[in-house]
């Protein structure tokens, strides 16, 4: 991946690459880590743009692209642990993880500290573990949520009969809020074609028993 992240589908890719990762808990590693080569390919100090650190190897290329790394370089499932598996909601866009704070509200923050779900079945409710209460807002109080789109991506959440609304990131902090889904028709299905980017709304529920 180009690390300077101004490649727009690169951007989408890793975006879909980083919650398929955390959902199936594959060992990975960064390719590659230098940042220049004393000389390549009959130049001196040729940069290396897809390297972890910067041309002079003194700090990260783009330090927003490790941030985002965070749910996949911790411990999620250990096979010998005898914790029940629950589930963390991983934002891969941010890097990110859903947590209720102490008002209440769901946001985006470090997924060290995230909050556990319940077993989610497609079509039902999300479940705060260990309590009654479940993933719910101001427009959408009962929500009943699905995978949306071809990507799966997409958590869409619908209230008796309404439409479906999407988990999205609020663009100006970090909490969560339900919209109008994106690319997608009101019947989940993708759209033959969009303008919008639909990552904002990108969402993966990680198994994780530790």
């Amino acid at each position: 991946m180009f690390r300077r992240g101004k490649e727009e589908g690169q951007n989408r890719y890793i975006t879909c690459l980083l919650a398929e990762v955390a959902e199936k808990d594959i060992d990975w590693a960064l390719w590659t880590f230098q940042g220049s080569y004393m000389i390549r390919q009959g130049k001196l100090n040729l940069e290396e743009t897809y390297g972890v650190v910067d041309l002079n190897w003194d700090r990260p290329r783009n330090p927003g692209f490790l941030e985002r790394l965070q749910v996949i370089r911790q411990l999620n499932q250990e096979p010998k642990s005898t914790h029940p598996t629950k589930n963390i909601i991983f934002h891969p866009q941010s890097g990110q993880c859903v947590q209720i704070n102490d008002h209440k509200n769901a946001i985006l923050a470090n997924c060290k500290n995230a909050t556990r779900w319940d077993q989610h079945q497609d079509g039902g409710p999300i479940k705060l573990s260990g309590s009654g209460e479940y993933l719910a807002f101001a427009n959408c109080k009962n929500c009943k949520w699905k995978y949306g789109s071809s990507s799966g991506l997409q958590l869409a959440g619908r209230s008796g009969q309404g439409k479906y609304l999407c988990l999205e990131k609020n663009g100006s902090d970090n909490t969560l809020v339900t919209k109008k889904c994106l690319c997608v028709g009101d019947d989940l299905v993708d759209l033959p074609t969009c303008a919008d980017n639909p990552q904002v709304q990108w969402f993966k529920l990680v198994p994780t028993n530790v």
